[in-house]
C-alpha cells in the first residue's frame, strides 16, 4: 500500500507539472477559458496531492515498523 501511495503521489505531481505547462501556454495565447479550466483542474490536483500525502504519512510508520 505504501508503494502504491508513493506511485500515485508521483503521478499526481506529474499531472500538476503538466497543468503548469498548459497554464503557461494558455496565458501566452490569452485563452481565458482555458486558463479557467486549468485553474480548476490544478486546484483539484492540489487537493488530491494533499489527500495522498496525508495517507502516506498515516501508512508509512506502520508499514515501515511492521516490516522490521
Amino acid at each position: 500500500m505504501l508503494r502504491d501511495l508513493q506511485d500515485l503521489l508521483l503521478l499526481a505531481t506529474l499531472v500538476d507539472c503538466s497543468w503548469t505547462a498548459v497554464c503557461q501556454a494558455a496565458q501566452a495565447l490569452h485563452d481565458h477559458e482555458l486558463i479557467a479550466v486549468v485553474a480548476a483542474c490544478q486546484a483539484e490536483t492540489k487537493v488530491q496531492q494533499g489527500w495522498l500525502t496525508t495517507q502516506l504519512k498515516a501508512a508509512a510508520p506502520q508499514a515501515l515498523l511492521v516490516a522490521k
